[in-house]
């Protein structure tokens, strides 16, 4: 009697090749998912729940990564309208996609900060969830109000400095009506040797003349004072 045995082998290289791609894939992800300088959120599109979380953002929010898994985001009291955040994520189940250029937020410590909100839902396998990118523009925000107080700053800069130069020019031309006026009055006052009214009048006028004078002169200072700030902020 006879025997024996059928062996059959089997080529997996390309199994073991496709595993291997996959994995290497995987490490990047997570690589690129830890280092990231956003925060990121992925979340169970269906129930909302939190799956995981980048170490960037629980460093923006202060809470641990523990603290952080299974929980909704209206738990853990992130955004200040929790009802909204509710409409969010009733949005993202409906349309996949949601984004906010300027969107409040709250630390655990009750710190509030200012960040760009961008969220999506993807199919990873047979599950779906939604990734949420978040950045911190608070540092961008403030660079842009401190921009927009130079901006103003220098447009009352200009503004006082074109009334500088209107205040300048008013006072010179001023200047040289009174010299007229006072001249004709000083001639005329020295025509008339006896005191009397006509001779007090005239006095009256130089003393107003006098007076007016020193108005200019503090209508120049202003205009040259405006100039020299302009050329010294310049």
């Amino acid at each position: 009697m006879r025997t024996g045995a059928v062996v059959e082998f089997q080529d997996i290289s390309e199994r073991k090749e496709a595993v291997s791609r996959l994995r290497q894939s995987e490490d990047r992800y997570r690589r690129l998912f830890e280092t990231a300088q956003d925060g990121i959120l992925i979340l169970d599109a269906e129930g909302g729940q939190i799956a995981d979380a980048n170490p960037f953002l629980t460093d923006l929010l202060g809470y641990s990564r523990k603290e952080l898994m299974g929980k909704q985001l209206w738990e853990l009291g992130f955004f200040r309208d929790i009802e909204s955040n509710r409409a969010v994520f009733r949005t993202l189940k409906e349309k996949g996609y949601v984004r906010y250029d300027d969107l409040p937020l709250k630390t655990k410590q009750g710190i509030s900060c200012d960040v760009e909100f961008v969220s999506n839902s993807y199919s990873v396998g047979d599950e779906k969830v939604i990734q949420c990118n978040i950045r911190d523009i608070t540092t961008r925000k403030l660079a842009e109000k401190a921009l927009q107080v130079s901006e103003e700053s220098l447009r009352q800069s200009k503004k006082l400095e074109a009334l500088g130069k209107l205040a300048g020019g008013i006072a010179h031309d001023f200047n040289n009506l009174l010299t007229v006026i006072t001249g004709y009055a000083d001639l005329a006052q020295s025509m008339i040797v006896a005191k009397g009214p006509l001779r007090d009048t005239l006095g009256e006028i130089l003393k107003a003349g006098e007076r007016a004078s020193g108005l200019t002169k503090q209508l120049l200072a202003f205009g040259r004072q405006q100039f020299s700030r302009r050329r010294s902020s310049a």
